[in-house]
């Protein structure tokens, strides 16, 4: 027996991947084949997989990235940093995503019906578009940021705190306005006795409505919803961060005789400390300075440094940033391209699609493995400190040292 797929939550018409025309065949074909007109259904190893993972996300998941957003919280009401501004976003974000498509799979994959009412049924689908477009969204947002605080470190503090709510705002809005057709595509019916959250699409074929300017508005309305949720902000992404690599590669490259740079940014917590210049070199310079000035009060020695930290400061916090946005990008296009690059074959051709739609169906499961480590990118390990290093940093102080470290504190 085939599994049933009808009204899996998605992000697109009928999932990121499953056309609607797809799962009412399966549907379709598992009613003929039930003489009683009473259909059993039962479950493909990639639906327990899939059960398995998301209820996974969502145990792990959804305390971590709960405990992050307490953290982040507690330390925007002490500094109101637009970086942390934006991760908190990004937080809430994902754990939308954890709690309404996690949450929404695991009911719907446990009981194969729908049995929250027409109003629910809306709103969820509604829910399924707007978590992820909102994830993308700001992601953008934080791209963007970065690459204007790199580009223009002296002013991010002023213009940031006037553009960031602003992009926020926007990213919200859009994320809103892109999911407003869903209140139109979805719909719940009852056929053969089970009520069922289905698409427009979906409806029409179970009354053999299969006429071609149909299948056309299906793979149309599933290409915008790809191009929107996904296509483009990984465009804008890899502009940024391409942008962002070569700034870095360039300030890595720059001669160490050019004049300090001010640099003030929210992106880092930097060590002041310099390790690339010896004791002698050191003493060369006080000597020379002594020369000059015939002084050895360290009042005049002391803005050379000062200078000189400010600027070997720069050149640390954007190899930082180089390594932030390297593991952005990476994790966003790992976990999200698998899974979108199947939805345009399901779009140009379904036929052959059929033919390994089970199969790709755990690919759900990485776009949102994407919202659980995202704590540990955005956050910073802040939320697995919260949970686990808290308890013992009276006792380990050395411990604790080495795990600050290591989240990027």
């Amino acid at each position: 027996m085939p599994s049933w797929t009808i009204g899996h939550p998605s992000v697109v018409a009928d999932g990121l991947n499953a056309s609607a025309a797809t799962v009412a065949d399966s549907f379709a074909m598992a009613i003929a084949n039930d003489s009683d007109n009473a259909a059993t259904f039962d479950m493909l190893f990639s639906d327990y997989v899939q059960l398995a993972s998301y209820s996974i996300f969502l145990a792990v998941g959804l305390p971590v990235n709960i405990a992050t957003l307490i953290y982040m919280l507690r330390r925007y009401g002490h500094a109101k940093s637009m970086l942390l501004l934006l991760h908190i976003n990004l937080n809430i974000s994902d754990i939308f995503v954890l709690v309404f498509f996690c949450g929404g799979w695991i009911g719907w994959l446990s009981t194969y019906e729908w049995n929250g009412g027409y109003a629910l049924c809306i709103v969820m689908r509604y829910l399924d578009v707007f978590v992820f477009a909102l994830s993308s969204n700001v992601m953008v947002c934080i791209a963007l940021y970065r690459l204007y605080a790199l580009r223009c470190p002296v002013m991010v503090n002023t213009v940031g705190r006037q553009r960031v709510p602003k992009m926020l705002l926007l990213a919200w809005a859009l994320a809103a306005i892109v999911a407003l057709p869903q209140l139109y595509v979805w719909r719940e019916i009852e056929y053969f006795g089970m009520t069922q959250c289905v698409s427009i699409w979906t409806e029409l074929y179970l009354h053999n409505t299969t006429e071609t300017v149909h299948d056309t508005t299906r793979k149309l309305y599933n290409a915008v919803h790809l191009v929107v949720i996904f296509w483009l902000p990984l465009l804008i992404l890899s502009v940024c961060y391409v942008l962002i690599i070569r700034d870095v590669y360039k300030t890595l490259n720059a001669s160490s005789d050019t004049s300090s740079v001010v640099y003030v940014t929210e992106t880092t917590k930097v060590s002041v400390r310099s390790r690339s210049r010896s004791r002698s070199t050191r003493g060369q310079r006080w000597s020379s300075m002594k020369q000059r000035t015939g002084r050895q009060d360290p009042a005049v020695i002391a803005p050379l440094f000062h200078a000189l930290s400010g600027q070997e400061r720069l050149k640390q916090a954007k190899i930082r940033s180089l390594r932030i946005t390297l593991v952005l990008i990476t994790a966003y296009a790992l976990t999200w391209l698998p899974y979108n690059v199947i939805a345009w074959w399901n779009i140009v051709n379904i036929d052959s699609y059929r033919l390994i739609e089970d199969a790709t169906y755990f690919l759900h499961c990485f776009v949102v493995l994407n919202s659980v480590i995202n704590p540990f990118i955005y956050g910073r390990c802040a939320g697995t400190k919260m949970l686990c290093c808290q308890p013992q940093q009276r006792h380990h102080p050395r411990k604790q040292k080495k795990m600050a470290h290591f989240c990027g504190s």
